[in-house]
């Protein structure tokens, strides 16, 4: 029987897989939602980093540039040049060298209309991911055994400012964001998948001496059961609009997506525990970075010059199919050719794969 460190958690993998399709149909206009798939991955990270941290944390920059440097500053010299070659591409983003400078550097700007991000839109998740990064280094070297609640305490105290005094500086407004949350819901899920991986596990002494063989399974089995059916029900809840949330609910961002999707974070992880997750959604998981940054110029090239996505067809909806098997490919392609290039996996100490944030 594998620890709970040494185990390979594939039910969040799949989450990843379903987190990063959410996104891709957040692009799609006749669809226009599934940004939640960002808040699900931010809770995602948040666990990720405090159990790859749990032995140590040797390299910790190194192992966490290599994974995110190589194809984020691909993908962004690849849009500048687009910018430079096809400007009538874009709708405001122009071909700035500052902004290149910034955003290779993870500097959040207004890129234009009051929107923080760099050149490469969808990379403002990477600026997050980054300054996540920074408060868990802080925070480790402050006190490795305490870093959760460090980190999460400068996460919190960054949000509580923009909240109570909202900042004109572009770094303030993207970092002090109530999604920024995520993360510390993920850290704080670690020592809670701990105990259920235990319970699962019959770890307890109660279960070791009165439970048998049989008896754990069916438990197991319950909990799947009920894990499967209240993660239907939070992605049915995260797909309806805001707007008509809020009238049920606090308008306050955080009951309406956070608090699901660490609900989503633990159903997935029971599941991964009882059943055999699928292959090709632990893949999809797998190839879940390269996919969040490749998809949004194919669908937006879809959308512009061959399908028109802005309504519900039989043709829009063939274009969203070959949409998503194209993005797939290509992204399959990336992460085979950048993210496991074997010159990268060396100087990252081949890191195991669903480990890292």
């Amino acid at each position: 029987m594998k620890s709970f460190h040494d185990s390979r958690f594939t039910g969040i993998q799949v989450l990843r897989g379903i987190a990063i399709l959410c996104i891709v149909f957040r692009h799609v206009r006749f669809i226009g939602r599934g940004e939640f798939g960002v808040d699900i991955f931010f809770c995602i990270s948040g666990f990720a980093m405090m159990l790859s941290t749990h032995r140590g944390a040797e390299h910790y920059w190194k192992k966490r540039l290599i994974r995110i440097l190589p194809l984020y500053s691909v993908m962004t010299l690849g849009t500048f040049l687009l910018l430079v070659l096809f400007p009538g591409m874009f709708e405001s983003t122009t071909a700035r060298v500052d902004q290149l400078l910034l955003s290779l550097f993870y500097i959040p700007f207004d890129i234009g209309g009051g929107v923080i991000a760099p050149i490469l839109r969808v990379g403002w998740t990477i600026n997050m991911v980054m300054y996540f990064y920074l408060m868990f280094f802080i925070a480790l070297k402050i006190s490795k055994k305490y870093r959760g609640y460090i980190a999460s305490a400068l996460i919190i105290l960054m949000v509580a400012i923009e909240f109570i005094h909202p900042s004109k500086y572009a770094a303030v407004k993207l970092y002090g964001g109530p999604v920024a949350l995520n993360f510390v819901f993920g850290m704080a899920l670690y020592p809670v998948l701990q105990r259920v991986f235990a319970w699962l596990e019959g770890e307890n002494a109660g279960d070791r001496a009165g439970m048998n063989a049989e008896t754990r399974k069916r438990r197991k089995g319950i909990a799947a059961w009920i894990s499967l059916a209240v993660s239907i029900a939070m992605l049915v809840i995260l797909f309806i609009p805001e707007d008509a949330l809020q009238m049920l609910v606090l308008s306050y961002r955080v009951p309406l997506r956070e608090i699901p999707a660490a609900i989503l974070v633990i159903g997935f992880f029971i599941m991964g525990q009882v059943w055999k997750m699928p292959r090709p959604l632990i893949l999809l998981g797998d190839i879940s970075y390269s996919l969040c940054l490749v998809h949004y110029y194919p669908i937006l090239f879809l959308d512009r010059k061959i399908f028109d996505f802005e309504k519900f067809t039989p043709v829009s909806l063939l274009g969203v199919m070959v949409g998503i098997m194209l993005v797939i490919a290509l992204s399959y392609v990336s992460y085979h050719v950048v993210e496991k290039n074997p010159l990268l996996m060396k100087l990252s100490g081949g890191t195991k794969k669903g480990k890292e944030g």
